[in-house]
């Protein structure tokens, strides 16, 4: 009799499903269109690298440095340093090493050198392409595979959670802020970074973490148990293999688990015994960030001091990184070049640039380079609106916790991004998806509440909020194509003839 009503119930609801998929594939596809362009016109650094390596290691950039190294079944790069570092008082010091040969941005370590990026996109994507081609891929073919896996799982995440958490919201709505968080994470303009390999490590994390959120969504609201435990344990492997990719991206990510874990395992409301379940869907997602985590801590015991010694003072860069701490007083610094700090007027299309102006000091060391605030994609600034959902009990309390703890992550990531890394772009970029899809959340929260206090009396109210959600969004993208299309030497990589022609035709923006 039960499986009768199951199907009778199936059956009724095969047209809400048959929505909701045409939501998900539609926004997916204009997703991946915009991929397929950045791919044929936007993509450098595409060639195949052969391997066996036919230059020096020392001339290729860390991820393949780092598969050389794997390859050859070491962890140290096979690249020698100059002795003269190990006879400085301090080769950290960039002054003291000022006249030595050195191998720029890598760890330094007991007279080695190691690769401190992450190791994510080397087992992810170039030991598989090796094993397939014999060959490497150029960093531009790799940018393209993240940006494929973002261009899939960021509008599902919000497809997803609009279908179990906001299903009143109308569907061609969801579809554009499904469109609206992938191009509004910037994960496109950090693809086009001058210097790829910096910027891979943020692409990459980003593009796990958005496999993350759909799984996680997914797994809550799978009806098998046996669906729940695959869904959760392969969150928990993207989880790993974003922490491998770029650990700020992961901590944002990691202010949601602990509410996620209470609401969508240990609170969630089921028939019968609870503890089995319970304790089989917290291991299904624990063990796999458990194992990625202890992988992580012996590789760290290979290559450096000790299990939680991560390399990041070890770095040959622009300063002595053991000197860097977060410091709560640079707060305000970091609120304004992270949140507050918007892009500069240029002379060339699509005349809007990097912000260069920064303050003439702080105190202390900075490292400063080009940059935006978070705000600068205007969506984000829906941020600004959660306290409306956050102090608001007519919302349920699981949407306030996540929302709290998403501010949370946000600002914490900020202020860490400021102390320990500096200004650039590519770090507001840290948190941009996760800004992105709550901004999306806080949104329709906003439309869900509008429509429950005139729902009875008219739905014109909710109707007008919605229509004014829709243009917001689109302005939004609008804003973060300009965004994506800022052609700065010093950063981002220059436009060719053919796009440089039609671009403005396309997307007529005009000058300051």
């Amino acid at each position: 009799m039960g499986r009768k009503i199951g199907m009778k119930k199936f059956l009724s609801d095969i047209p809400e499903y048959r929505k909701d998929a045409a939501t998900a594939v539609v926004s997916v596809v204009l997703c991946l269109l915009f991929v397929f362009v950045f791919a044929k016109y936007f993509a450098a650094d595409t060639a195949p690298v052969a391997y066996p390596l036919e230059g020096p290691v020392e001339n290729y950039n860390p991820y393949v440095q780092q598969f050389d190294a794997l390859k050859k079944g070491q962890a140290h790069l096979d690249i020698e340093p100059d002795p003269k570092l190990a006879k400085l008082d301090n080769p950290y010091d960039p002054g003291q090493r000022s006249k030595v040969y050195y191998l720029w941005d890598r760890a330094y370590y007991d007279g080695k050198y190691y690769s401190n990026f992450g190791i994510a996109p080397v087992l992810t994507v170039y030991m598989p392409w090796y094993l397939l081609t014999g060959e490497l891929p150029g960093t531009g073919v790799v940018m393209t595979v993240f940006l494929i896996i973002a261009a899939i799982f960021m509008p599902l995440t919000v497809t997803a959670w609009a279908k179990r958490f906001s299903p009143g919201t109308p569907r061609p709505l969801v579809a554009l802020a499904a469109v609206s968080v992938f191009h509004c994470s910037l994960i496109a303009l950090i693809a086009r970074g001058r210097t790829p390999f910096y910027y891979l490590a943020a692409v990459a994390a980003t593009s796990f973490i958005s496999v993350f959120f759909f799984l996680c969504v997914a797994g809550y609201s799978a009806e098998r148990p046996v669906f729940r435990y695959i869904l959760y344990a392969l969150a928990g492997v993207f989880f790993g293999l974003a922490f491998q990719s770029r650990l700020p991206v992961a901590v944002i990510a990691a202010f949601l688990v602990i509410p996620g874990l209470w609401f969508f395992i240990i609170g969630r409301e089921r028939e019968g015994k609870k503890l089995v379940p319970v304790i089989a869907e917290l291991a299904a997602v624990g063990v796999p960030v458990i194992l990625f985590f202890a992988g992580s801590l012996i590789f760290n015991a290979i290559r450096f001091s000790g299990p939680l010694d991560f390399g990041h003072s070890w770095q040959l860069t622009v300063t002595d990184n053991s000197t860097l701490k977060i410091r709560l007083t640079d707060l305000p610094y970091a609120l304004y070049h992270y949140f507050l700090d918007m892009p500069a007027a240029a002379e060339e299309y699509p005349y809007i640039s990097f912000s260069y102006a920064k303050f003439a000091s702080y105190g202390h060391y900075q490292y400063r380079d080009a940059g935006f605030g978070m705000f600068a994609v205007p969506l984000t600034l829906s941020i600004l609106a959660s306290p409306a959902v956050i102090f608001s009990r007519r919302f349920e309390l699981r949407r306030r916790i996540f929302t709290a703890a998403a501010v949370a992550g946000i600002l914490f990531t900020a202020l860490d991004d400021f102390c320990m890394g500096g200004i650039i772009y590519r770090y507001t970029a840290d948190l941009t998806f996760v800004g992105s899809v709550f901004s999306v959340i806080i949104l329709f929260s906003l439309c869900e509440r509008i429509s429950d206090l005139w729902g009875e009396k008219s739905r014109i109210p909710a109707a007008v909020a919605y229509v004014a959600v829709a243009l917001f969004l689109i302005f939004s993208v609008r804003a973060s194509l300009r965004l994506f299309l800022i052609n700065d030497n010093g950063n981002v990589m220059t436009y060719s003839e053919e796009v440089a022609e039609f671009l403005p035709k396309i997307l007529n923006f005009r000058p300051r």
